[in-house]
């Protein structure tokens, strides 16, 4: 319960918390965005300390170690905002952004397993025997939740099958392609040529024409909801074993984008960010089966 409550408020910092605004220049907003992440978890560590067995002393289990995780934070934030500055002045990867958000979460779980073990005394070994036992790795007693831990755990999930899958696959696939056509009749620019070659002939001309795509931000929040409905179902669907049905959310997205799959760089784009979407929500389902099982 408490490292599910202890991530449960990381995540409502990292991803509700922050506007836009702050995650753009998050050098300039970190120490708003870790005062922020501060008080969400003396919250939650308060709550623990009230209700919960788990906390024995208050400065120590709640002011202090709230202290010690927001400390954590703001040094694995820096890091990873020096690295990048760093890494991107010498290249100019793509998939950098991808990689470094990875890293930057398991850094913060990793740094949340450490406070739960150094001040509530967690018996991290314990619990890594009982999830390999989970998938069937070793052999081990069964995982029993409480009722609370598993509305945690599910609130838990539901956010990372939503928002933070949303913004790991945005990460992936990076900003729309860079090409044209994307979009068919939208915007037609045409630049007419008369060939000096041909003047005494008929009138010849080449014609070129260019379809730009326009993006408003109602399509994006579209798209988002979309991408969030469709993993939720994904994982619905693996829950009650109707892993055929996976086979209808594919194809009623790619009807919806029938016309625009004849180009072949927004076909491949729509391809990898609808595989993505489906195998990260067949992860979660599987993983969530397996919990409440």
């Amino acid at each position: 319960m408490v490292f599910l409550s202890l991530f449960l408020a990381h995540l409502l910092g990292d991803f509700y918390f922050q506007t836009n605004r702050m995650v753009t220049d998050k050098r300039k907003y970190l120490k708003k965005h870790v005062f922020h992440h501060f008080i969400l978890m003396l919250i939650t560590l308060l709550i623990l300390y009230f209700f919960t067995e788990k906390a024995d002393n208050f400065l120590t289990d709640v002011i202090i170690a709230a202290i010690t995780i927001t400390v954590f934070h703001y040094i694995i934030d820096m890091l990873k905002i020096m690295l990048t500055d760093k890494i991107k002045k010498r290249s100019s990867y793509s998939l950098l952004d991808f990689y470094l958000f990875i890293a930057d979460q398991l850094l913060h779980i990793i740094s949340l397993l450490f406070v739960c073990m150094i001040f509530f005394n967690i018996n991290l070994l314990h619990y890594v025997t009982k999830i390999l036992s989970l998938f069937h790795l070793i052999k081990g007693e069964n995982i029993t939740m409480s009722a609370v831990n598993i509305i945690l755990f599910l609130i838990v999930m539901t956010i990372i099958s939503t928002t933070v899958s949303g913004h790991l696959i945005r990460l992936l696939l990076g900003i729309l392609p860079n090409h044209l056509s994307l979009y068919e009749g939208k915007y037609i620019l045409k630049d007419v040529h008369n060939n000096a070659d041909y003047v005494n002939q008929k009138s010849t001309s080449i014609s070129e024409e260019f379809s730009y795509i326009i993006v408003r931000k109602q399509d994006l929040a579209r798209g988002v909801l979309i991408g969030y409905l469709e993993r939720l179902l994904v994982i619905i669907l693996i829950i009650n074993g109707a892993f055929t049905s996976i086979a209808f959310i594919v194809a009623a997205k790619s009807l919806a984008r029938f016309k625009q799959m004849d180009d072949k760089d927004f076909a491949e784009y729509f391809l990898l960010g609808t595989l993505s979407s489906i195998l990260l929500g067949i992860v979660y389902g599987v993983v969530i089966k397996l919990v409440l099982s």
